[in-house]
């Protein structure tokens, strides 16, 4: 019986910083079929400390060592990984990357694929759109959406739309929000200035002099890390946490997820929390009314009045609470990691 030749994917991250892209690539890891597809993993940057893969298995991956800026030593580093590994696939997931695999196209036969994580529509400008678009069409890159919703100006025909997905070990059985002595408030997000942390805190410190008995525990790490715990001063009421394992666990410890993002594409954190029984508060960055199940849960980016009147009436409604958190079970099943995996497999075998 003849061996099936499996096809041979290698993935490229930045870091592997706790994050939505990293997740991603984490749960393809573990769950794509290993009779059909060979993975390998480079990570741009040195070798770290991560919350998902285990330290055996960060021994089998590549760690280029880039620092921050532009570095030349990534094309022969990566070429070498792809003629040794004789690889069919690259799969990037941030455009910034694009400039470093574009080049190797002339020199080694594979083909470029890259997912589309963010709203390029509002996270970058016309002219860097306008350039990225370009150079994507020019040289028949592969793209992925993680929502139909995003990047409609940016990228309006993608190869592929594959949702984002939950690990099915982001489950509860009981949505009733049991009386707590605090009402506990989450944010998990990068230290970036895209997820508008500053925003987070000062609204909060508001409803905090209003309602005592709140409480904001932000998870996440990433640059602005110092500015964030100094924007919280001496609040006892906020805490800062490094990111862990097993988050499924830290979720339905709190009564409500918040994320006020400036731009987000599908973002994980919400749909985990979701899935975990949470009502969310988030911003109306371009996948929101595809996530959220009530308008309740939906606030104007960078609106106080309208964050403070929805967070508000959250707080006061148990039984709002309730609903809402029986209606984010319901609406994340369509988030499902088999679907989409299956939607992945299928899409890496097409395109070859």
């Amino acid at each position: 019986m003849n061996q099936i030749k499996k096809i041979k994917v290698l993935h490229i991250v930045s870091t592997l910083n706790a994050g939505g892209a990293e997740r991603i690539v984490f749960d393809i890891f573990r769950n794509i079929n290993k009779d059909l597809f060979d993975l390998r993993l480079c990570v741009f940057s040195k070798k770290e400390n991560t919350v998902y893969f285990s330290p055996e298995e960060l021994k089998q991956m590549s760690f280029l060592g880039k620092g921050p800026g532009f570095s030349a030593n990534i094309f022969g580093q990566v070429l070498k990984i792809i003629k040794s590994e004789k690889i069919d696939i690259v799969h990037i997931h941030s455009l910034y990357n694009l400039k470093y695999l574009i080049p190797l196209t002339f020199l080694s036969k594979f083909t470029l694929v890259i997912t589309l994580h963010l709203d390029f529509d509002n996270a970058i400008s016309r002219f860097d759109q306008l350039k990225y678009r370009t150079m994507i069409k020019l040289f028949g890159i592969k793209t992925i959406s993680v929502s139909s919703t995003i990047n409609t100006k940016f990228m309006p025909k993608v190869t592929a739309q594959i949702n984002n997905w939950i690990d099915p070990k982001f489950k509860v059985k009981d949505t009733k929000h049991h009386k707590r002595e605090n009402f506990q408030i989450l944010n998990v997000a990068r230290f970036y200035p895209q997820k508008n942390h500053r925003f987070l805190i000062s609204e909060f410190i508001k409803f905090n002099k209003l309602y005592p008995n709140s409480r904001l525990t932000i998870i996440g790490e990433g640059r602005l890390k110092s500015e964030i715990i100094a924007l919280s001063g001496p609040n006892r009421s906020i805490k800062i946490l490094n990111p862990t394992r097993n988050i499924e666990k830290i979720y339905p410890k709190y009564d409500l997820y918040v994320l006020c993002s400036k731009y987000e594409g599908l973002p994980l954190t919400v749909i985990e929390a979701m899935a975990c029984g949470l009502p969310i508060l988030i911003s109306n960055f371009s996948s929101a009314s595809t996530i959220a199940t009530d308008k309740t849960e939906i606030f104007e980016i960078d609106n106080s009045d309208d964050f403070q009147k929805k967070l508000t009436q959250i707080y006061l409604d148990r039984d709002l609470r309730n609903r809402l958190s029986g209606e984010s079970i319901k609406n994340v099943s369509k988030f499902d990691i088999n679907k989409s995996l299956r939607s992945l497999e299928d899409f890496y075998k097409q395109i070859l």
